[in-house]
């Protein structure tokens, strides 16, 4: 829905690739070397001079502080700020796994805000490609005034249009595209295009918004139309899952409970003075999503099979609200139950909430076959 209405302003305003690099490398390599034409053309010198490679190379180390930093800050969210700052004075070998992890990240992070940069969107980011399916001429995008910029041409020439073609636009473009060809899958919305192209107006006695927000239904001189049909379905699919959903979770089960057989045998025969006792161990997983506290108990409905009994080593169990929990049961029965059942008995388990059966579970004891 925000594609369909803005377009990709995600991507040129909120996206962390973005703002890493705007709100900061960018901003230092500024800083240290100067604006982007400035560095075009110290690069092109046949012979640079020292003064050059000193900028270079002062720009990298801050640029590997900075990375650092933001490594560190990651990790802080999960080991947290004063654990980390403990770590950070010690020997690299007491934590070799925060280490490599945090340089990793740091490494990563220089890699990509410091050189790859907007290679990221064209190449590797699935948003930019998912856009156009998106979008339609009524979306918001960063769009040419054609007919008011052609024929490009010099100020001098009567015939010649707004635009003195002189790909300001495509200089300042972090993915090098001309955006007079229209709305491209790398452009990003970050804007440059409109700013430079505003100070040649400036310059030439011109109105700005030669480029600017607009949709492609507009630049073709229509006016302007209120919302799409597309954007319809969108919220209607939205409105429809968002319904369905709440309904499922509404009507889901208040609690969840899963039996899991112990693995490291299927029975255990242990002698008692009434005579042998085959015990079945589970590993119970609650999960409880209602509002009250639940006094959790577990008993054998089955009146049928005599002597089976349940074990729970934890005298009261209470679940709380959206609360998982792992306890531990052992079904009791006499041996002599499975003589007759080829090794195996079924038995119903009720999960009670003090005395109130909330729902129940048949599960398969296994023993002894005679």
């Amino acid at each position: 829905i925000v594609t369909a209405l803005w377009g990709r302003v995600w991507c040129g305003w909120a996206c962390p690739q973005t703002v890493f690099i705007e709100t900061i490398y960018r901003k230092i390599e500024t800083w240290i070397e100067g604006r982007a034409n400035k560095r075009r053309v110290e690069a092109q010198k046949s012979h640079h001079k020292m003064d050059y490679y000193t900028r270079k190379t002062l720009k990298w180390i801050v640029f590997t502080i900075v990375s650092v930093a933001i490594s560190h800050s990651f990790m802080a969210y999960f080991v947290g700020a004063e654990k980390l700052l403990h770590i950070v004075f010690q020997n690299p070998a007491a934590n070799w796994s925060l280490f490599i992890i945090s340089t990793a990240f740091a490494a990563l992070a220089l890699f990509d805000f410091g050189w790859f940069r907007e290679q990221f969107c064209i190449i590797m980011c699935p948003y930019g490609r998912i856009q156009s399916v998106f979008m339609d001429e009524n979306s918001l995008v960063v769009g040419y005034d054609y007919k008011r910029g052609e024929p490009r041409g010099k100020r001098t020439d009567p015939n010649a249009g707004d635009c003195v073609d002189c790909y300001r636009c495509v200089q300042v473009c972090p993915t090098g595209i001309d955006i007079r060809r229209g709305t491209q899958l790398e452009c990003i919305h970050c804007t440059r295009c409109i700013d430079a192209c505003d100070e040649i107006m400036e310059k030439v006695n011109k109105p700005k918004g030669l480029i600017k927000y607009s949709t492609e239904y507009e630049l073709e001189g229509n006016p302007k139309k209120k919302i799409g049909k597309r954007l319809y379905v969108y919220v209607t699919i939205l409105l429809a899952v968002f319904t369905l959903g709440t309904y499922f979770i509404y009507n889901s089960s208040k609690l969840d409970i899963h039996f899991v057989r112990s693995t490291s045998a299927p029975y255990k025969v242990v002698k008692e003075t009434t005579g042998d006792i085959v015990v079945n161990h589970f590993k119970v997983n609650l999960f409880y999503n209602e509002a009250k506290t639940l006094n959790f108990r577990l008993k054998v409905l089955e009146s049928s099979v005599e002597g089976v009994e349940v074990v729970v080593p934890i005298k009261k169990v209470i679940l709380k609200a959206s609360r998982k929990k792992t306890i531990y049961a052992f079904l009791k029965a006499p041996e002599t139950r499975f003589h007759d059942s080829e090794g195996k008995i079924f038995v119903k388990v009720g999960i009670f909430d003090s005395d109130e059966l909330l729902t129940e579970r048949e599960l398969t004891l296994l023993g002894p076959i005679k």
